[in-house]
Protein backbone atom coordinates (compact mmCIF):
# COMPACT_ATOMS: atom_id res chain seq x y z
CA UNK A 1 0.00 0.00 0.00
CA UNK A 2 1.69 3.80 -0.94
CA UNK A 3 2.75 5.36 1.93
CA UNK A 4 0.39 8.56 0.91
CA UNK A 5 -2.32 6.51 1.28
CA UNK A 6 -1.32 4.87 4.84
CA UNK A 7 -1.23 8.38 5.81
CA UNK A 8 -4.74 8.97 4.23
CA UNK A 9 -6.80 6.27 6.41
CA UNK A 10 -4.46 7.40 9.60
CA UNK A 11 -5.66 10.82 9.57
CA UNK A 12 -9.44 9.77 8.69
CA UNK A 13 -9.00 7.02 11.69
CA UNK A 14 -7.69 10.19 13.66
CA UNK A 15 -10.68 12.49 12.82
CA UNK A 16 -13.13 9.74 13.14
CA UNK A 17 -12.53 8.95 16.97
CA UNK A 18 -12.25 12.83 16.89
CA UNK A 19 -15.46 13.17 16.10
CA UNK A 20 -16.77 9.97 18.58
CA UNK A 21 -14.85 11.42 21.68
CA UNK A 22 -17.11 15.06 20.82
CA UNK A 23 -19.98 13.36 20.75
CA UNK A 24 -19.40 11.50 23.86
CA UNK A 25 -18.64 14.54 26.35
CA UNK A 26 -21.42 16.70 24.53
CA UNK A 27 -23.95 13.64 25.17
CA UNK A 28 -22.54 13.78 28.42
CA UNK A 29 -22.82 17.42 28.80
CA UNK A 30 -26.64 16.47 27.94
CA UNK A 31 -27.13 14.14 31.02
CA UNK A 32 -29.66 15.22 33.45
CA UNK A 33 -30.10 14.43 37.60
CA UNK A 34 -32.97 12.32 36.59
CA UNK A 35 -30.22 9.98 34.28
CA UNK A 36 -28.29 8.75 37.76
CA UNK A 37 -28.99 5.15 36.72
CA UNK A 38 -26.63 5.72 33.70
CA UNK A 39 -23.78 6.98 36.12
CA UNK A 40 -21.85 3.92 35.88
CA UNK A 41 -21.86 4.02 32.17
CA UNK A 42 -19.49 7.21 32.61
CA UNK A 43 -16.69 5.51 35.12
CA UNK A 44 -18.91 8.01 37.56
CA UNK A 45 -20.01 7.12 40.91
CA UNK A 46 -23.22 8.11 41.87
CA UNK A 47 -21.28 10.78 44.39
CA UNK A 48 -19.79 12.34 41.75
CA UNK A 49 -22.78 12.10 39.19
CA UNK A 50 -25.08 14.24 41.70
CA UNK A 51 -22.27 16.46 42.64
CA UNK A 52 -21.87 17.33 38.74
CA UNK A 53 -25.42 17.26 37.49
CA UNK A 54 -27.63 17.73 40.65
CA UNK A 55 -26.46 20.79 42.23
CA UNK A 56 -29.92 22.22 43.04
CA UNK A 57 -31.06 19.13 44.61
CA UNK A 58 -29.82 19.38 48.19
CA UNK A 59 -31.67 15.94 49.32
CA UNK A 60 -30.32 14.06 46.20
CA UNK A 61 -26.45 15.31 46.84
CA UNK A 62 -27.04 14.68 50.79
CA UNK A 63 -28.22 11.21 50.41
CA UNK A 64 -25.74 9.93 47.81
CA UNK A 65 -22.58 11.72 49.07
CA UNK A 66 -22.51 9.96 52.69
CA UNK A 67 -22.06 7.08 54.59
CA UNK A 68 -24.39 4.30 55.42
CA UNK A 69 -24.84 5.42 58.68
CA UNK A 70 -25.26 8.50 57.24
CA UNK A 71 -28.44 7.59 54.99
CA UNK A 72 -30.27 5.82 57.71
CA UNK A 73 -29.85 9.37 60.17
CA UNK A 74 -30.98 11.27 56.60
CA UNK A 75 -33.55 8.69 56.53
CA UNK A 76 -34.92 9.25 59.66
CA UNK A 77 -34.48 13.16 60.33
CA UNK A 78 -36.64 13.36 56.32
CA UNK A 79 -39.74 11.35 58.15
CA UNK A 80 -39.65 13.41 61.05
CA UNK A 81 -39.41 16.42 58.95
CA UNK A 82 -42.54 14.91 56.93
CA UNK A 83 -44.64 14.37 60.26
CA UNK A 84 -43.51 18.08 61.13
CA UNK A 85 -45.23 19.10 57.80
CA UNK A 86 -48.23 17.32 58.00
CA UNK A 87 -48.70 18.77 61.63
CA UNK A 88 -47.93 22.36 60.68
CA UNK A 89 -50.33 21.56 57.36
CA UNK A 90 -53.60 20.15 59.40
CA UNK A 91 -53.29 23.12 62.54
CA UNK A 92 -52.54 25.56 59.78
CA UNK A 93 -55.93 24.74 57.92
CA UNK A 94 -57.69 24.01 61.30
CA UNK A 95 -56.99 27.79 62.73
CA UNK A 96 -56.98 29.75 59.41
CA UNK A 97 -58.65 28.14 56.30
CA UNK A 98 -61.45 26.25 57.85
CA UNK A 99 -62.81 29.37 59.75
CA UNK A 100 -62.32 31.88 56.83
CA UNK A 101 -64.44 28.88 54.59
CA UNK A 102 -67.21 28.58 56.94
CA UNK A 103 -67.08 32.42 57.20
CA UNK A 104 -67.55 32.40 53.01
CA UNK A 105 -69.97 30.12 53.35
CA UNK A 106 -71.96 32.02 55.92
CA UNK A 107 -72.14 35.08 53.93
CA UNK A 108 -72.61 33.63 50.55
CA UNK A 109 -75.35 31.12 51.63
CA UNK A 110 -74.14 27.95 50.78
CA UNK A 111 -74.91 24.66 52.03
CA UNK A 112 -72.00 22.80 53.76
CA UNK A 113 -71.96 20.19 51.10
CA UNK A 114 -71.81 22.51 48.40
CA UNK A 115 -69.13 24.79 49.91
CA UNK A 116 -66.67 21.29 50.53
CA UNK A 117 -67.19 20.80 45.90
CA UNK A 118 -66.44 24.47 45.29
CA UNK A 119 -64.33 26.87 47.82
CA UNK A 120 -62.78 23.70 49.74
CA UNK A 121 -61.83 22.20 46.14
CA UNK A 122 -60.40 25.17 45.38
CA UNK A 123 -58.03 25.70 47.76
CA UNK A 124 -57.35 22.43 48.26
CA UNK A 125 -57.02 21.48 44.46
CA UNK A 126 -54.52 25.17 43.37
CA UNK A 127 -51.65 24.26 44.34
CA UNK A 128 -51.87 21.03 42.26
CA UNK A 129 -51.80 23.24 39.34
CA UNK A 130 -48.40 24.86 39.97
CA UNK A 131 -46.67 21.75 40.61
CA UNK A 132 -48.22 20.17 37.55
CA UNK A 133 -47.29 23.06 35.51
CA UNK A 134 -43.86 22.18 36.98
CA UNK A 135 -43.40 18.99 36.62
CA UNK A 136 -44.43 19.08 32.82
CA UNK A 137 -41.91 21.18 32.19
CA UNK A 138 -38.67 19.81 34.06
CA UNK A 139 -38.29 17.11 30.95
CA UNK A 140 -39.85 14.94 28.29
CA UNK A 141 -41.02 12.88 30.89
CA UNK A 142 -42.79 15.53 33.37
CA UNK A 143 -45.90 14.64 31.72
CA UNK A 144 -45.74 11.28 33.61
CA UNK A 145 -44.73 12.50 36.69
CA UNK A 146 -47.68 15.26 36.77
CA UNK A 147 -50.54 12.58 35.90
CA UNK A 148 -49.22 10.16 38.71
CA UNK A 149 -49.13 13.06 40.96
CA UNK A 150 -52.65 13.81 40.44
CA UNK A 151 -53.81 10.46 40.01
CA UNK A 152 -52.53 9.53 43.76
CA UNK A 153 -53.51 12.34 45.47
CA UNK A 154 -57.13 11.45 43.98
CA UNK A 155 -56.78 7.77 45.40
CA UNK A 156 -55.42 9.53 48.72
CA UNK A 157 -58.02 11.62 49.14
CA UNK A 158 -61.19 8.98 48.03
CA UNK A 159 -59.21 6.51 50.09
CA UNK A 160 -57.21 7.31 53.16
CA UNK A 161 -58.75 10.95 53.57
CA UNK A 162 -62.45 10.06 53.49
CA UNK A 163 -62.33 6.52 55.30
CA UNK A 164 -60.16 8.56 57.85
CA UNK A 165 -63.03 10.78 57.86
CA UNK A 166 -65.58 8.18 58.14
CA UNK A 167 -64.27 6.64 60.99
CA UNK A 168 -63.62 9.46 63.28
CA UNK A 169 -66.68 10.24 62.65
CA UNK A 170 -68.74 6.81 63.32
CA UNK A 171 -70.01 6.77 59.87
CA UNK A 172 -71.74 8.80 56.57
CA UNK A 173 -75.01 10.68 57.51
CA UNK A 174 -75.32 10.70 53.99
CA UNK A 175 -74.75 7.62 52.13
CA UNK A 176 -76.90 8.41 48.62
CA UNK A 177 -74.38 11.78 48.54
CA UNK A 178 -71.63 9.99 48.86
CA UNK A 179 -72.56 7.16 46.38
CA UNK A 180 -73.21 10.07 43.92
CA UNK A 181 -69.82 11.75 44.22
CA UNK A 182 -68.01 8.23 43.94
CA UNK A 183 -69.78 7.64 40.83
CA UNK A 184 -69.43 10.79 39.32
CA UNK A 185 -65.58 10.70 40.60
CA UNK A 186 -65.09 6.94 38.62
CA UNK A 187 -66.85 8.27 35.57
CA UNK A 188 -64.03 11.36 35.30
CA UNK A 189 -61.61 9.17 36.06
CA UNK A 190 -62.88 6.81 33.34
CA UNK A 191 -63.48 9.67 31.02
CA UNK A 192 -59.40 11.04 31.52
CA UNK A 193 -58.46 7.19 30.64
CA UNK A 194 -60.38 6.71 27.59
CA UNK A 195 -58.82 10.41 26.35
CA UNK A 196 -55.27 9.81 26.88
CA UNK A 197 -55.57 6.21 25.65
CA UNK A 198 -57.01 7.19 22.55
CA UNK A 199 -54.68 10.73 22.42
CA UNK A 200 -57.99 12.96 21.04
CA UNK A 201 -59.43 15.33 23.75
CA UNK A 202 -62.59 16.78 22.39
CA UNK A 203 -64.16 19.96 23.63
CA UNK A 204 -67.51 18.03 24.17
Amino acid sequence: MPPKMIKMMKEALFFCLLFIISNVHAFEDELECTDLNKAHSYDLTNCEFVTKYCKDDVYTSTYYCTSSAGKGFFIFACLIWLGLLFVLLGSTADDYFSPALEQFSTKLGLPPRFAGVTLLALGNGAPDVSSTIASINSGDDGYLLSLGALTGAGMFVGTVVAGSVMMVDGGVPARGALIRDVLMYLATCSMVLAMFSSGDIHMY
